[in-house]
């Protein structure tokens, strides 16, 4: 991983996150609310290509407004 690469344990807490309010669907791959919110968020499909930072808005800011 380089520096601007979002940890491990960053992506698996936003996949909890969105997981526990529903946003989340096995098999979908990037076809889920999750995935919709990150690119609306970032610009980016993937949730391992978010920065730190990406991934910091991401928690604090569009999966608190995020329906449950």
């Amino acid at each position: 991983m380089g520096a601007l690469d979002v940890s491990k344990g960053t992506v698996k807490s936003i996949y909890a996150l969105g997981a526990k309010l529903g946003m989340v669907e096995r098999g979908g791959g990037h076809a889920d609310a999750l995935h919709a919110l990150v690119q609306g968020l970032t610009g980016k499909e993937s949730i391992t290509a978010l920065t730190p930072a990406e991934a910091q808005a991401v928690q604090t800011t569009g999966i608190p407004l995020a329906p449950s």
